[in-house]
């Protein structure tokens, strides 16, 4: 049996292939979709079984495609006359991302995050990634800070506009890549054919750091990224985190997925990939107003300390923005180690981590990492989150500054 919620999803746009369109009652949807024989069997194998929740049942890239055809169904006024979409940039679980540009008032290039609903439905509460953002935008102006431009909903998705930011580091990547997603659109009478380019590559310090270590790896032999991007990029970050910071709010889930980069635009509107990325910070779905107290820090795997079975620290109302910095330091962890690796998890699982709660996390740092480099990191990730250094600290530190030592 089909799924029941991506069955009623699906129903409401008009199906047909390129072929043979079928044609519904006036009034059931804003545009018909007619899409290629093979995406439908695609689609229909994925969803052949019972599933509570909206795209059940089908991969992350299903699940995209799907998502994509539905926008143009169901908010056609806005994906047919008020944006250009040229194609999908990115997708995860949760939603997908599409490259356009705006034909009515930004007038330039944005990114279109697509949010799937968990269960369809019209006039839902928007979700935090919307209404957070919203609100940090009306005091907060930083160029490390995503801008909302628009946001709506519809039947199955929740729509954040922003403006495009970040370079493909995955492109040339063997699987990065797929063909495009071909469909046509019937809206008041006119036909058009779309041939979106659809990539999974990423636009993330994730994706930049694994690109930029398979280049080290193969011109110099080793995965060990240079310090001077890194300081770079941990400055931006810091000085984008400290705009959130001194605005009243806390991030909430520092992490490399969240730190979009990408390559500057030379005078001459062309890209100079000998200059250092520009970095913003994307995912507010965890900010919050600092008086708020945070309960729980963004991603489970990468939490700050304090937020670990046995801490003597649950007992307070937590601070945001001290969970922030050590979830830089984290951050900043993974770039300086040889092999992009993350603090051993199961050393965050012990109890004599608090044994001596004035003292150092215990990182194991690779023999590469600078004294100087410890020093920054011991202070971003004491245990106890009052004695941690603030971005201005972290700013201010000598090895940030130019020391290599």
């Amino acid at each position: 049996m089909i799924s029941l919620n991506l069955l009623s999803s699906l129903s409401n746009l008009t199906f047909g292939t390129t072929s043979s369109p079928v044609d519904r009652k006036p009034g059931k949807t804003k545009a018909k979709i007619l899409v290629p024989p093979e995406l439908m069997k695609q689609i229909g194998d994925a969803a052949s079984r019972k599933t509570e929740f909206l795209y059940d049942g089908l991969t992350s890239e299903q699940r995209a495609k799907v998502a994509v055809i539905n926008a143009f169904a169901h908010s056609s006024i806005e994906f047919l006359n008020e944006y250009r979409v040229v194609g999908v940039v990115g997708f995860g679980g949760n939603g997908c991302v599409v490259a356009a540009e705006d034909k009515r008032v930004f007038q330039g290039p944005v990114a279109i995050k697509i949010i799937y609903k968990p269960r369809p439905g019209r006039n839902q509460e928007f979700p935090g990634e919307i209404t957070n953002l919203r609100e940090l935008n009306t005091v907060c102006e930083s160029r490390g800070v995503l801008r909302c431009l628009a946001a709506w909903q519809d039947w199955n998705h929740f729509y954040l506009v922003t403006e495009l930011f970040g370079s493909d580091w995955t492109a040339g990547i063997p699987g990065t890549n797929h063909p495009n997603l071909k469909f046509q659109t019937l809206s008041c009478g006119k036909m058009r054919a779309h041939s979106l380019q659809f990539s999974s590559g990423a636009s993330d310090l994730w994706s930049w750091q694994l690109a930029h270590r398979r280049y080290m790896r193969k011109t110099q032999g080793s995965q060990l990224l240079p310090t001077d991007p890194i300081k770079h990029i941990l400055r931006q970050i810091a000085l984008a985190l400290l705009a959130i910071h001194n605005a009243g709010f806390f991030h909430g889930d520092v992490k490399l997925e969240n730190i979009l980069l990408e390559y500057p635009t030379s005078t001459f509107g062309g890209v100079n990939k000998s200059d250092f990325p520009g970095v913003m910070i994307a995912d507010y779905g965890h900010c919050r107003r600092v008086e708020e107290g945070v309960l729980r820090y963004g991603t489970e795997e990468v939490a700050p300390v304090e937020f670990l079975e046995g801490s003597p620290f649950l007992q307070d109302k937590l601070d945001g923005r001290r969970s922030d910095v050590f979830a830089l330091g984290i951050v900043l962890f993974v770039l300086l180690s040889e092999r992009g690796r993350f603090p051993k998890v199961a050393r965050w699982r012990q109890a004599d981590v608090f044994l001596d709660v004035e003292g150092e996390f215990p990182c194991q740092f690779d023999d590469c990492v600078s004294v100087g480099a410890r020093s920054l990191l011991n202070g971003m990730c004491m245990v106890d989150p009052s004695r941690r250094l603030d971005l201005v600290g972290v700013l201010e530190h000598p090895w940030l500054i130019g020391s290599d030592l």
